[in-house]
């Protein structure tokens, strides 16, 4: 089993969201679950992640069957550009 396909995350019509995510690259499988809140401005999703803070993340691609994000600023601090990860997600 691929357990990295089983990573999901969820953006809800009432502005909540949650994400299943492996907890550490060393054991997979071995999955932790996140809520949050989140607001759509532009090219921009601002998630605010309670005890981890806010992250901006630039759409990259959104479309009926993908979503492709990358993390921009966390916290109020701009992620550098060598730093910034793409996470793609697909329905």
């Amino acid at each position: 089993m691929n357990c990295q396909t089983e990573q999901t995350i969820t953006f809800n019509s009432d502005l909540t969201g949650g994400e299943r995510f492996p907890e550490n690259q060393m054991a997979p499988c071995d999955f932790s679950t996140t809520s949050f809140t989140w607001v759509r401005n532009g090219d921009l999703i601002t998630q605010s992640v309670t005890g981890e803070g806010t992250f901006v993340n630039e759409v990259i691609v959104v479309n009926s069957t993908q979503l492709q994000v990358v993390v921009i600023e966390r916290n109020g601090t701009a992620v550098p550009q060598n730093q910034q990860e793409i996470y793609k997600y697909e329905k």
